[in-house]
């Protein structure tokens, strides 16, 4: 029988750091069966819209069927997650997905980090690191 994720946390965004105006925010952590997808957003804001208006531009003025970079994907991938437990599980990268873009909105300023495997029934606390620019910015831990 399929299985719904479980929310472990945080109940609302949790601000992790800022950076060179950017707020980073962790946004709830799904528990899968199989893996465990954490997602972080950056705040949109006077530096988020300036981006997002110039890749509109960009995007106007680039041949039929060519996608240029998407400047979030700087932005974004300057927060690293890595994830612990109360037990010893050695948590892997596998996968997730960057920002994107549509005409209505503009830049999606979210990505999702996704690591395997889901943690094992006797794990009681889930550990949650981020790092931004190379510095550790937040340590939370989520009960599971």
């Amino acid at each position: 029988m399929p299985r719904t994720p479980r929310i472990i946390g945080p109940a609302d965004a949790t601000t992790l750091a800022g950076d060179e105006g950017f707020e980073f925010v962790l946004l709830p952590v799904e528990v899968w069966t199989r893996r465990v997808a954490v997602r972080v957003g950056c705040v949109e804001a006077e530096t988020t819209r300036e981006l997002s208006d110039a890749y509109d531009v960009t995007i106007q003025q680039a041949r039929p069927g060519t996608f240029p970079r998407n400047p979030a994907t700087d932005v974004l991938y300057r927060v690293t997650v890595e994830l612990s437990d109360d037990v010893g599980t050695a948590y892997q990268p596998g996968g997730g997905h960057g920002p994107g873009w549509d005409g209505m909105t503009g830049i999606r300023w979210l990505v999702e980090h996704s690591f395997h495997p889901a943690p094992p029934p006797d794990a009681r606390v889930l550990v949650v690191r981020a790092s931004v620019s190379g510095r550790e910015t937040a340590r939370l831990e989520f009960p599971l």
